[in-house]
């Protein structure tokens, strides 16, 4: 049987078509504001690799009236939420009408996991003077999918109810096929859309061009040693996904 991945356009204009078609169809929301039994779209991003990245993405969601979830890391190896630079993104995100979520690293469903998402929420808060409504997981186990509605008093995007209609461009494809079919055939509940900005660009290229070019921009003015540090932590952070210009030694 054919694969039903879909990878051909990762432009931004595609992506205003595909909200466009979103926005024409459906009441669209911020993972927050979910009702498990409306008819809707669920809009969110996991900001994996850059805040600033995010911008043109929320930009193009504000033009067309939407808001979403950006889901920030209060401990990534590739930006540091309580910068300066950082800061003023996640402000820009929020002005611009959308919402401020806590992307978080568990490796497990372990008993202090409601502690310490609400500990991290209150970081991230206290960093970014914006409220925190909603979690999502970085590179979820298996024991952290199709649970409870909310964990550590946000709403869980990972959370059964919100899991049922569920697409996403992980790894730079579409596992299910075209979104846009997917999203002209939903029928009931709520649509799910998981959105990584750093995949997106003014024109199509693939997901290691992508990461090429954030190395390319990050590394200048840092020592060889720097880079390789830089790379480590991107092959660590994202597994599955590498860049077309390696530095490490052996790569």
């Amino acid at each position: 049987m054919a694969s039903l991945a879909w990878a051909d356009d990762f432009s931004y204009k595609y992506l205003y078509r595909l909200l466009d078609l979103a926005r024409a169809s459906f009441v669209v929301h911020p993972i927050s504001e979910a009702s498990p039994g409306a008819t809707s779209v669920l809009l969110r991003h996991d900001i994996d690799v850059s805040v600033e990245r995010a911008l043109p993405v929320a930009e193009l969601e504000a033009q067309l009236g939407l808001r979403a979830t950006y889901a920030v890391m209060t401990a990534s190896p590739l930006y540091d939420v309580r910068s300066r630079k950082s800061r003023q993104s996640v402000h820009r995100l929020t002005g611009l009408g959308h919402e401020l979520g806590l992307h978080f690293h568990a490796h497990e469903d372990r008993p202090a996991l409601e502690e310490d998402v609400a500990r991290a929420c209150g970081e991230l808060e206290a960093s970014c003077e914006a409220p925190v409504r909603a979690v999502s997981f970085h590179r979820p186990q298996p024991s952290l999918l199709l649970g409870p509605w909310s964990i550590g008093g946000r709403v869980n995007a990972y959370s059964r109810e919100l899991m049922a209609n569920y697409i996403s461009d992980s790894a730079g494809i579409w596992r299910d096929g075209d979104p846009m079919a997917r999203i002209a055939s939903h029928a009931t509940g709520p649509l799910q859309i998981l959105v990584h900005p750093i995949w997106w660009g003014s024109r199509h290229e693939s997901p290691a061009s992508r990461l090429e070019a954030f190395f390319q921009d990050s590394v200048r003015g840092l020592s060889l040693r720097q880079q390789e540090e830089l790379d480590v932590a991107l092959a660590r952070h994202l597994p599955r996904m590498h860049h077309t210009g390696s530095v490490r030694k052996g790569a």
